[in-house]
């Protein structure tokens, strides 16, 4: 996920939330005490 442009990361969460109606509109890297360090921050806009 790390070698995805920002366009593309947009693009695979909204395939993700679509079937909720959902319109993602920013993914970002956020730290995180997990193994990997991060997890993935997503805003999105509900319309159902």
């Amino acid at each position: 996920m790390e070698a995805l442009d920002e366009a593309q990361r947009l693009d695979r969460f909204a395939r993700k939330y679509a079937h909720d109606g959902c319109r993602v509109t920013e993914v970002r890297q956020v730290p995180s005490s997990s193994t990997s360090g991060y997890a993935w921050s997503v805003r999105f806009l509900d319309h159902a």
